[in-house]
């Protein structure tokens, strides 16, 4: 499902978000957000000293190298190829759209 240069904490983060049943999805049970700050992905970040805008900029996991916020070079290319079906598989899904 993930790249294979996603960590094992991203791709955890990554499954438990995208979960289709609301009721166990993380970020929508009792504790809230809380739940994705706390994850291991998040372990190096200080929410509060985001929040609060204290935070150095050099602890933020992803930082561009570029200036230009449309420049693209700075992201990761795909590591596997796009496929394209020959037929439209969710065409009833978005007839109307």
């Amino acid at each position: 499902m993930c790249p294979s240069s996603f960590s094992n904490e991203l791709t955890d983060l990554i499954k438990k978000i995208l979960v289709i049943d609301v009721t166990t999805r993380l970020g929508c049970m009792a504790n809230g957000n809380k739940d994705i700050q706390n994850h291991p992905f998040f372990d190096s970040i200080n929410f509060v000293k985001i929040y609060h805008q204290t935070e150095n900029p050099t602890n933020i996991p992803y930082k561009p190298t570029k200036k230009d916020p449309l420049d693209p070079s700075s992201l990761n290319q795909a590591e596997e190829p796009i496929r394209v079906s020959r037929h439209n598989l969710h065409e009833e899904e978005f007839k109307m759209f």
